[in-house]
């Protein structure tokens, strides 16, 4: 039923066709690449590195933002 509700919204047909054509049966999915650790772990990876590295221009620049902005 929320799922439905949810439909009503007018945008949601345009992301639901545009996950339908992205997401294909051939496309890769975490399921699919179990198999290969590298495949699961590299994109973790990036992820915590680019959050990491975020925090750290935040917390230096974080006096300044007002200034610079």
């Amino acid at each position: 039923l929320a799922a439905k509700i949810m439909l009503l919204n007018p945008v949601a047909q345009v992301i639901q066709d545009a996950r339908y054509i992205v997401v294909t049966p051939t496309t890769d999915t975490l399921s699919k690449l179990s198999q290969n650790w590298l495949a699961i772990v590299f994109p973790i990876v990036i992820v915590a590195a680019t959050i990491v590295t975020a925090a750290l221009y935040f917390r230096k620049t974080s006096k300044y933002f007002a200034e610079n902005v």
